[in-house]
C-alpha cells in the first residue's frame, strides 16, 4: 500500500527532518498542506528540501512552485475544481468525503484521499463517515478508475482494516504531527479545516 503524509498547517520545528527520514522510509508522497502560507514563506520552506526531496512533494496551495522545483503533483480539495486540462508529468489528486464525489473524480486524478474513514486523531469531532465498512469495502472493491487512499484517523493500528476495505493506501496526519506538537507542549493546538 502506498504512504502519504500531509503536513501539518503551521510550520514546526523538527518539520524538515522528520519529512526527510519519512521519506528515506519509503513515501509515495508528502502533501504540503500550509494554507496560511505566503508564496515567501512556502518557497523558503521548499528550499530546505534538495530535489530528491521536492520530488515527492504534492502541492496543496501555491502550485506555481511545483513545475520551478521538480515537484511529484498537485492536490486539489474537495471545494476546488480539479483543470480538464492537465500536465500529464505531474500527479493529480483530490479529496473526497463520498462515494458520488469517488465517482465523479476517477477519471480526473491519479487518485483520492476519502475522508473521514476512522475518527479524526488531530480534529476534535471530526468522526467517521463510514458505520458501514461493508458499503465502503464492497464500493471500493468494485471501483474502477483512480487510487484510492484513506485518509483521517488512520493510524499503525489501522493498517490492516486500511488494506482489507480495499483502499490503494493510505494518508497520515495527525499520528504523525500530533506527538510533535505534544512534544512542543502545544497539546491544545487542533488542525484547521
Amino acid at each position: 500500500m502506498k504512504k502519504i503524509v500531509i503536513t501539518y498547517d503551521q510550520f514546526l520545528d523538527g518539520e524538515v527532518d522528520l519529512i526527510k527520514a519519512l521519506i528515506k522510509d519509503g513515501l509515495y508522497a508528502v502533501h504540503i498542506r500550509k494554507h496560511e502560507s505566503t508564496l515567501e514563506e512556502m518557497e523558503a520552506f521548499v528550499l530546505k528540501f534538495d530535489s530528491f526531496h521536492r520530488a515527492f512533494f504534492v502541492m496543496c496551495s501555491h502550485r506555481s512552485l511545483v513545475d520551478k522545483y521538480g515537484m511529484k503533483g498537485m492536490h486539489f480539495s474537495s471545494d476546488e475544481e480539479v483543470p480538464d486540462e492537465r500536465q500529464d508529468w505531474y500527479t493529480y489528486s483530490t479529496s473526497c468525503h463520498t462515494l458520488e464525489e469517488l465517482t465523479s473524480n476517477k477519471d480526473k486524478v491519479d487518485y483520492v484521499l476519502l475522508s473521514p474513514i476512522f475518527d479524526s486523531i488531530s480534529k476534535p469531532g471530526y468522526v467517521s463517515s463510514w458505520k458501514d465498512r461493508n458499503e465502503l469495502t464492497n464500493a471500493l472493491m468494485n471501483h474502477d478508475g483512480c487510487e484510492v487512499m484513506a485518509l483521517g484517523g488512520v493510524a499503525e493500528d489501522k493498517l490492516k482494516d486500511v488494506k482489507l476495505m480495499y483502499f490503494d493506501g493510505y494518508a497520515m496526519l495527525g499520528s504523525i504531527w500530533m506527538p510533535l506538537l505534544y512534544k512542543a507542549n502545544n497539546k491544545n493546538i487542533a488542525i484547521k479545516d
